[in-house]
């Protein structure tokens, strides 16, 4: 494998077809659009869900941690096994409520 080196890209380097290149500062995008920022992030509702959740499996007292830990000591020390078998059971089950 032959591997060219390529120069690094820069905005001097590339040229439009007006032959220049334009850099717009943050100021002059800002008159541009008026002010008015066109740029948003928008979490879908599942992951929403999921941060909801995890908050308040932070914050709830039903979470056993004598029991997590010993469950995290046997996965760590390669004495935890899953039967599939039940699992798979248990998968059925749960399909067919």
């Amino acid at each position: 494998m032959n591997i060219k080196k390529i120069a690094p890209y820069s905005t001097e380097s590339v040229q439009g077809t007006s032959g220049a290149v334009t850099k717009v500062n943050s100021e002059d995008r800002t008159a541009l659009t008026g002010g008015v920022s066109s740029d948003r992030l928008e979490l879908s509702s599942d992951y929403q869900g999921i941060v909801q959740a995890k908050k308040t499996m932070m914050t709830g007292d039903d979470v056993r941690t004598e029991k997590v830990e010993f469950f995290r000591g046997q996965v760590e020390s390669g004495e935890y096994t899953v039967n599939p078998e039940d699992v798979a059971a248990s998968m059925m089950e749960e399909a067919m409520l």
